[in-house]
């Protein structure tokens, strides 16, 4: 429900704040990206991207599938791994602006889930982090 909130917040009443940031202003950090095969064989990237949250510091996981053809515009985002609450356009993907990223997020109503188009520039804050910190910035794809 807090994520829900979140986006329909960044939905009426957008911020657009710069995406990148210089790194001695940038309190969030991006871990390096690690390679991973999933079930069926698949390979994707994964970084971890560490902010200040609420309660002490937290971790919530980006995800990329550069050979999923569906997928490989996204950056996803997972608090847990699994489950994604959001995606954001990848560098390098039509449309990508580092200094108004592109962000969804999902709702899970019942069986369905549905995906929010935020406003360009509108970034939403993990679920768990002050509402006033917002991801501003994404890692470059690993090479």
């Amino acid at each position: 429900m807090n994520r829900l909130l979140i986006c329909l917040a960044a939905l009426i009443g957008p911020a657009v704040l710069p995406s990148v940031a210089p790194a001695e202003d940038f309190r969030d950090r991006y871990e390096r990206w690690t390679r991973q095969v999933d079930s069926q064989g698949n390979t994707f990237f994964q970084c971890k991207y560490h902010y200040p949250a609420l309660n002490g510091d937290s971790v919530q996981y980006v995800i990329w599938k550069p050979n999923d053809a569906r997928k490989r515009n996204y950056y996803y985002w997972t608090s847990d791994g699994i489950n994604y609450w959001g995606k954001c356009l990848a560098p390098g993907a039509t449309g990508f602006n580092p200094e108004k990223l592109q962000w969804y997020c999902y709702q899970r109503l019942g069986d369905v889930t549905i995906t929010l188009a935020l406003s360009q520039g509108s970034c939403p804050a993990p679920a768990d982090a002050d509402p006033d910190d917002w991801i501003v910035a994404v890692p470059a794809p690993p090479r």
